[in-house]
């Protein structure tokens, strides 16, 4: 069983890269995860639907044929903690042994995108920094991990 996140952008702040990579840690004593960084676009071009082309081409290109991916979007179906470790595990269990989560950067993921894969999960209807979002989504991982193992964390 592996997890894979592949997101926009660098996280430029030393505190959150602090955080995520603690995070990232936990998980990986249960399983092996990854984190793919690719390239923003928003600052190389000004129309936001060139920006999301790009963007998703290049998350696109660290999805390998056959590979099914989770869009993390707004409007993707919304889980609470314990359903969304239910969800995990399931997908863990019935998939080839792998979940890759994908991040769009400051305007999201392209709808094609979104349509064509295997879910698209939503955390809020809020707006997120997508640099926020990567600590928000490793956190909740290490949450439904520790929830499917039955670890002291969750309450």
């Amino acid at each position: 069983m592996e997890i894979k996140i592949i997101a926009v952008g660098k996280i430029k702040s030393r505190e959150l890269n602090y955080l995520i990579d603690d995070y990232l840690k936990r998980i990986s004593r249960k399983f092996p995860i990854s984190c793919i960084e690719v390239p923003e676009q928003s600052g190389k071009f000004k129309n936001p639907l060139e920006v999301i082309k790009r963007e998703t081409q290049s998350i696109k290109s660290k999805i390998l044929p056959n590979e099914d991916y989770i869009a993390l979007s707004p409007d993707g179906k919304m889980y609470d903690s314990l359903k969304f470790a239910d969800w995990m595990k399931n997908g863990l269990e019935t998939q080839p042994g792998k979940i890759t989560f994908c991040i769009g950067g400051s305007y999201g993921l392209s709808n094609e995108f979104i349509t064509n894969a295997k879910a698209a999960i939503s955390f809020s209807k809020m707006t997120f920094p997508h640099q926020v979002f990567r600590l928000i989504l490793t956190e909740q991982i290490y949450r439904a991990t520790t929830i499917i193992y039955n670890e002291k964390y969750h309450k």
